[in-house]
């Protein structure tokens, strides 16, 4: 029916507008972002390194590839990298609850939790605004602020150096709430 088809449309369109925080962000820029994103959700973590680095080559205002290069490399192991590029991010957007989380983990990989609680906490402040979902803002607290996510890493980085584990550990699902920016992550929805 005709009313139903136009509703389609309406919906089509409202998803699939642009995204307004991308305004002013070079097109080579979004797309070794996008191409980086799609390393990292098979798990190409150093070819999605490349994607980011030249992302932020390509505009070095945009914020998300920072943000995408401090989670690969949490999962790589270079947990002062991470913090890194959060850190870089922060300078560009200073209230990134992301990169608090980002640097949290990071700090708890280093077996600082105090700083690392901080950092979390930090994050949990910058969700006041209400840009964080209700999940995100969840797994900061149990994950991060309780201690449940370095308990976590200890026991993954235990699993996966074993070398007859067939299946390994997915650092991914630790992080479940921020994963990668630039599909609106970056809130933490």
């Amino acid at each position: 029916d005709k009313a139903g088809k136009i509703k389609e449309l309406i919906e089509y369109k409202e998803k699939n507008k642009p995204d307004e925080s991308l305004k002013g962000i070079s097109e080579e820029a979004i797309k070794n972002n996008s191409e980086g994103l799609a390393y990292a959700r098979q798990k190409y973590y150093e070819d999605a390194v490349k994607s980011f680095k030249k992302s932020f080559e390509s505009d070095p205002t945009y914020t998300d590839p920072y943000l995408n290069l401090s989670y690969c490399y949490i999962y790589l192991g270079n947990a002062q990298e991470a913090i890194n590029y959060a850190e870089k991010a922060l300078k560009l957007k200073p209230d990134s609850p992301v990169a608090f989380y980002y640097m949290g983990i990071a700090y708890d990989v280093l077996g600082n939790h105090p700083l690392a609680v901080e950092k979390y906490r930090k994050a949990l402040a910058e969700c006041a605004t209400g840009e964080c979902s209700d999940d995100f803002i969840v797994q900061i607290k149990k994950e991060g602020i309780e201690g449940g996510l370095f308990n976590s890493l200890q026991a993954a980085k235990a699993q996966a150096s074993k070398p007859s584990s067939s299946q390994g550990f997915d650092f991914g699902n630790l992080l479940l709430g921020a994963l990668l920016v630039g599909s609106s992550v970056d809130s933490g929805k």
